[in-house]
């Protein structure tokens, strides 16, 4: 399993990123993986509805 953590905060080092490093730390003990990701100030949008079929 692995578990995606995402850090939304405009600070990349700042409390959340310490708040999930904790709980990256706890997860290994569970040998369950984990992959951080800094998403800063960019906007985050649902489907545009493009009609495009897979």
């Amino acid at each position: 399993m692995k578990v995606l953590l995402v850090n939304g905060s405009p600070h990349r080092d700042g409390c959340t990123n310490e708040a999930l490093t904790i709980i990256s730390e706890e997860l290994a003990k569970y040998d369950i993986d984990t992959e951080k990701i800094w998403i800063r100030n960019r906007q985050v949008r649902g489907c545009v509805a493009c009609e495009k079929m897979p």
